[in-house]
């Protein structure tokens, strides 16, 4: 039984890995879809090109109500590290659940969660210009699978670990 536990733990966090290969965003350019970023294209710190950016800053329309927000070097580190800390955690996380360590499993877990929620605001916070803009990010479902699959993984091994401390006691 204990097998299967670790096999099934170390497989979710592994399809969580598999995930940051796949497309994390998209961006359309007038409904068009232009271009898409792997979760590990953001996290070795791809530059998002500057005519990208200088794009993507002339074609947003300026709405009063809202304050400007450019895209800041500091920003672009900050989603660098908290990518690079969710695809470490998840590493990790399966790791540490081959050796049956599900209470710490649970923690990397979810820390992975609180790292793809973290990439998630931020994203949002950089990219929210409201309907009239012309370019659009949109998180692709890869993100969302990742997302889904690290809640999961870090339930599953805090329920794990909390069956085996009451089978022990």
């Amino acid at each position: 039984m204990i097998e299967a536990k670790r096999f099934s733990l170390s497989f979710l966090f592994f399809c969580i890995v598999i995930c940051f290969s796949f497309p994390f965003l998209d961006v359309k350019c007038a409904g068009t879809k232009t271009t898409s970023f792997s979760g590990f294209e953001l996290a070795k710190g791809l530059e998002i090109n500057k005519t990208f950016l200088d794009f993507y800053n002339k074609t947003k329309i300026k709405n009063p109500t809202k304050p400007e927000r450019e895209i800041k070097e500091s920003d672009k580190i900050k989603l660098r590290v908290v990518m690079w800390s969710a695809i470490s955690f998840a590493i990790l996380g399966g790791i540490i659940s081959f050796f049956s360590r599900f209470f710490l499993s649970s923690l990397f877990g979810f820390l992975c969660t609180l790292g793809l929620l973290i990439f998630w605001y931020n994203i949002r916070q950089i990219t929210n210009y409201g309907e009239e803009a012309l370019l659009e990010v949109r998180f692709a479902p890869a993100f969302w699978i990742a997302l889904i699959l690290s809640i999961t993984a870090s339930l599953l091994s805090l329920y794990f670990s909390l069956k085996r401390s009451r089978v022990l006691s």
